[in-house]
């Protein structure tokens, strides 16, 4: 990283410093959804000398400069194509000790800054974020719906508090203390989206690396964002395709994913047919008569996508060697 902790200390130390929070917008040739974000940001109730809000492009988009450029924001380009990069700028551009990202497909409710400003004085560790509830762009189908959920919950808890080990935070509502992100080398530029080609885990390989280094995870389910599910999963392709990118991604949250070869494929494919497969037809038929078959066919079909995965990752660490 190219910013110094000192500098870092001045900066958030210097007489008059006010401001507790940058919100950072991570975006790549998506004005539309920008658009949509921006305007749900600039209706926030929180003070306004409170926090900033930074968009770092990652396209280097004249348009999205434009766009920007109509709201209370801060434009910047970011050159080197990469979720991290883009993320690991807005830890450089930051003028708070926090930073809080939002992916730009997500809609904030009015008081959400204001709600997470009140929590930062309880949380003494280096990553605080809460959950999402989906939108759709178009009217999804009734068994995407049902596949999808109301939303993700990445923890168990149902008030504030530590996120348990086993446990990470969502992206796309992720909050971090700057200097200890920056003192472990922020985020991991190998990891997540890279423009359009479809990647995971950056920030949950973050978590990982800060829970190694004794640092806290918070967790506040009161906190509801809305996340966009992006048309690309809106079909049973598209579930396929999520379900064997986060494969490839797997050895970031299991430690054992790296030995993850042909005999353990191979194992996967029978427990999958033999074991899974009549498993769930079987609820199917006795117990879950409201789901659709392509619920039925996807909660076989993904574990396979997901084995796939795994195991393309695991030629590609071996071939690296």
């Amino acid at each position: 990283m190219e910013l110094n902790l000192l500098e870092l200390n001045e900066r958030f130390t210097k007489p008059g410093f006010l401001m507790q929070l940058s919100v950072v917008i991570t975006t790549f040739n998506r004005p539309d959804l920008l658009r949509i974000c921006l305007d749900s940001l600039r209706i926030q109730t929180a003070e306004k000398e409170d926090y900033e809000v930074i968009v770092v492009d990652n396209a280097g988009d004249e348009a999205c400069a434009d766009l920007v450029a109509a709201y209370p924001a801060r434009y910047v380009h970011e050159q080197r194509t990469g979720h991290s990069h883009a993320r690991n700028r807005g830890l450089q551009e930051a003028a708070s000790p926090w930073v809080l990202y939002f992916d730009d497909d997500t809609i904030i409710p009015p008081d959400l800054i204001r709600d997470f400003l009140t929590y930062l004085p309880r949380v003494p560790g280096a990553a605080f974020g809460g959950r999402f509830n989906h939108w759709y762009l178009d009217p999804p189908p009734a068994w995407l719906v049902q596949q999808q959920g109301v939303g993700t919950f990445p923890g168990r808890a149902a008030k504030f508090g530590i996120l348990p080990a086993d446990e990470y935070l969502i992206g796309c509502f992720f909050g971090v203390r700057v200097d200890t992100v920056l003192s472990l080398g922020g985020f991991d530029p190998e990891l997540g989206m890279k423009g359009k080609e479809v990647g995971w885990a950056d920030e949950t390989e973050l978590q990982h690396r800060l829970r190694m280094n004794d640092h806290q995870v918070y967790y506040a389910p009161e906190l509801v964002i809305e996340h966009l599910v992006q048309p690309w999963k809106c079909t049973f392709r598209g579930q396929l395709r999520f379900a064997y990118s986060h494969g490839v991604a797997s050895r970031l949250v299991e430690p054992n994913a790296i030995g993850f070869g042909i005999p353990e494929y191979l194992l996967e494919i029978l427990r999958t047919t033999f074991i899974v497969l009549p498993v769930t037809l079987l609820r199917w038929v006795f117990k879950h008569r409201e789901w659709y078959w392509q619920n039925v066919v996807l909660r076989v079909a993904s574990k396979l996508a997901f084995a796939s995965g795994r195991l393309l990752n695991n030629w590609k660490i071996y071939s690296e060697k």
